[in-house]
Formats: C-alpha cells, sequence, structure tokens
C-alpha cells in the first residue's frame, strides 16, 4: 500500500546551504459522470513515484472556470494535485502532469481542493 506524508509547509526548505522549492502539479482524475469517481491521489502519486518524482503531499481537487456537461458518460474537472520538487517538473510533464499554474483564470487559482473520500469507486454496477 502506498503512503504518502503531508506535510503542512510548502515552498522553500533549506537543505545545506541550497534551498529546495517546490512547486504543485495535476494531472486528471479520469472521472466518468454516473460511472467513475476517478483515480485517488494516492494512484497518481505513484505514477509520479515510478517516474523517479518524490511526492511531498497529494490531495483532490476540481477544477474551476470550467463547465463539464451534465450527461452520463461524460467527463468532469477532477483532478489531483502533487507537490514535487522543483527541479523534478520535467519528470512529472512527461509523466503526463502540469503545473497548477496553468489551471490559473484571472484572479482565481483555477481549482479548489476537497474530500478525497469517494475516488477510486465505480458508480455504475453494469461494469
Amino acid at each position: 500500500m502506498l503512503s504518502l506524508t503531508l506535510v503542512a509547509c510548502h515552498g522553500t526548505e533549506v537543505a545545506g546551504n541550497a534551498p529546495e522549492t517546490y512547486v504543485d502539479v495535476y494531472v486528471s482524475a479520469k472521472a466518468i459522470q454516473c460511472e467513475y469517481s476517478g483515480d485517488s491521489a494516492e494512484k497518481t502519486a505513484k505514477v509520479l513515484i515510478d517516474a523517479d518524482v518524490a511526492v511531498r503531499t497529494s490531495q483532490c481537487a476540481s477544477m474551476t472556470d470550467v463547465m463539464f456537461p451534465a450527461v452520463c458518460g461524460g467527463g468532469s474537472g477532477e483532478i489531483n494535485i502533487h507537490t514535487i520538487a522543483t527541479g523534478d517538473l520535467p519528470k512529472a510533464k512527461a509523466a503526463g502532469f502540469a503545473p497548477v499554474s496553468e489551471l490559473r483564470a484571472g484572479k482565481t487559482k483555477g481549482y479548489a481542493t476537497g474530500d478525497c473520500s469517494g475516488r477510486g469507486v465505480r458508480t455504475d454496477s453494469s461494469i
């Protein structure tokens, strides 16, 4: 089972003489309306870990400022956000992740964090 450590601080830490900076990256949770609640944060963190990217924190979120038609089988704005070292950003991008700064829309950050407890659940009994 994958274990993630959640840390309250974010931004810069000093390790020796060099400060280490962090960036939040996101990936779609691949949720499908009426069928699948989306990949868990642990599942998408494992993708980063398999790409040799250390994950500091993980959280579930939904994109804001984006509309999705309410239709069974359609996509949704569910995403998973992970905090990683800034130096690992190229590896994260190669694994399909993007910086959350790309979600910004005007003065909003482009997403809202939420509860992860329902992720990874199939909701359509015919699957």
